[in-house]
């Protein structure tokens, strides 16, 4: 579980732990109070939008060029315009057969860059879909990378996933019960192309990768904070150099401010029992963020896309 803090309701109050100083333009330091504030106020939005079924509103807060990959196996989204085509078309129905759903943030972590202009989030999350008086609760894990323009937050990136113990992966790859989910587009940004070779850099040994000091890293079973912890979780899943290797195209993207983007693939990763071993293909979202010359992880998740069953 996150070593993290418990989160009010909708209020999402934890976004108030980690933080950073936003500038002003004449450089001074700004309260962080509006930048804890702005992003609240989105992520609370955004929740209860989803919960009463409104789909404009919810994926207004994405950015038209916003990357999506969802819990389930299905391919990656890249467009808010696919995002919501998408919500409207498997929540509508469910909404009009009168499943209400409760999304209920349970613990978070969340970066601010010093320029309070990016952000990054991993939480966790209760989501209970009720149908006929009978509640169907399921835990969801989420990191999300937000930029922000002059007057609002937006979201760039997300992906969203449910946890996996390793040896229920393992003998669900075994059994062929974890299809492929390989992104359909691979599209690197002219400004992005340091960032995904960072990325290339990092997988091919992840030992070697720069790590932030408050790093979070979600793996398929459990997450991990902090660099230390990170590190160890990194190299017993993505292992010696060479284990992990893209199984597909990478997409990477900065935000505006040019100092945070991200990197969208898919890896395909051995994984071990005894003496067996099989592959799985493993997404991830790693968010880079600049300090000095050197593009460090600040937050990355590694997920399984599942379906709805995989006994």
């Amino acid at each position: 579980m996150m070593a993290v803090r418990r989160a009010a309701p909708l209020l999402l109050m934890t976004l108030l732990g980690i933080g950073c100083e936003r500038q002003t333009a004449a450089g001074a330091a700004a309260d962080t109070t509006a930048v804890r504030q702005e992003l609240e106020q989105v992520l609370t939005t955004h929740y209860a939008a989803f919960e009463q079924g409104d789909v404009a509103r919810w994926s207004d807060l994405m950015i038209d060029s916003v990357f999506l990959s969802a819990a389930d196996p299905t391919p990656s989204l890249y467009t808010r315009e696919a995002v919501r085509e998408k919500m409207e078309r498997e929540f509508g129905p469910a909404r009009a057969a009168g499943i209400t759903l409760s999304i209920r943030p349970e613990s978070h972590e969340i970066w601010v860059s010093n320029d309070g202009r990016s952000a990054a989030s991993t939480y966790e999350l209760n989501y209970v879909s009720t149908y006929r008086n009978r509640e169907y609760p399921v835990k969801l894990r989420s990191s999300i990378l937000f930029e922000r323009d002059s007057t609002v937050w937006k979201i760039a990136a997300a992906q969203y996933s449910r946890p996996l113990a390793k040896d229920t992966l393992f003998m669900a790859v075994m059994n062929g019960r974890i299809p492929s989910a390989l992104p359909a587009d691979g599209s690197v940004s002219s400004a992005a192309g340091e960032v995904a070779d960072q990325f290339r850099r990092d997988v091919a040994d992840v030992s070697k990768a720069a790590l932030a000091s408050n790093v979070v890293v979600v793996m398929p079973e459990g997450a991990a904070v902090g660099a230390t912890a990170a590190r160890m979780a990194l190299l017993e899943w993505l292992g010696r150099p060479g284990n992990a290797t893209v199984a597909s195209g990478i997409r990477s993207d900065l935000t505006p401010s040019h100092n945070t983007g991200y990197v969208a693939c898919t890896l395909n990763v051995p994984i071990y029992a005894g003496p067996e071993s099989g592959i799985a293909p493993i997404r991830a979202l790693v968010i880079y963020h600049l300090k000095g010359k050197q593009w460090e992880i600040i937050q990355a998740h590694f997920s399984v896309g599942l379906p709805s069953r995989i006994s």
